[in-house]
């Protein structure tokens, strides 16, 4: 019995260490797709663009919440995280009303990348906490 919950934990660590490894690659990705959702050549390159963010972050937002709780055990960095992205995400909205209003998306998704690529660069230097299992 204790072997198999030796092997179903070194099974759930190295899964979860290829998650981490694909979290950034998929947030890069997802600032990419923002460029060409906020500046798409053609109506389906919008609504292929919209449906792979929206599919991405299925993956990303679990992942990072993951990650801030691996960090910060008491759930405090999770829920200023949560907040983060919520204020991220408005400052966006604010100005896409702005560009929109003067035809410019393009700059929305450049900005939406940017904050994609200041996340990623931050999960790469992240050291989790070493968690020992109850």
């Amino acid at each position: 019995m204790l072997s198999y919950a030796a092997a179903m934990t070194g099974i759930a660590s190295h899964v979860h260490r290829v998650r981490l490894r694909l979290l950034s690659p998929a947030i890069i990705l997802t600032g990419v797709i923002c460029i060409l959702q906020a500046w798409p050549p053609s109506g389906l390159f919008f609504k292929t663009a919209f449906s792979l963010n929206y599919g991405l972050w299925f993956f990303i937002y679990p992942g990072l919440v993951g990650l801030t709780c691996l960090v910060d055990p008491s759930g405090k960095l999770a829920a200023r995280s949560g907040g983060a992205w919520m204020l991220s995400q408005a400052g966006t909205t604010l100005l896409a009303g702005c560009a929109g209003n003067s035809g410019h998306y393009m700059w929305v998704g450049f900005l939406s990348f940017l904050l994609c690529l200041i996340s990623a660069i931050c999960v790469v230097f992240i050291k989790p906490h070493q968690m020992v299992a109850p």
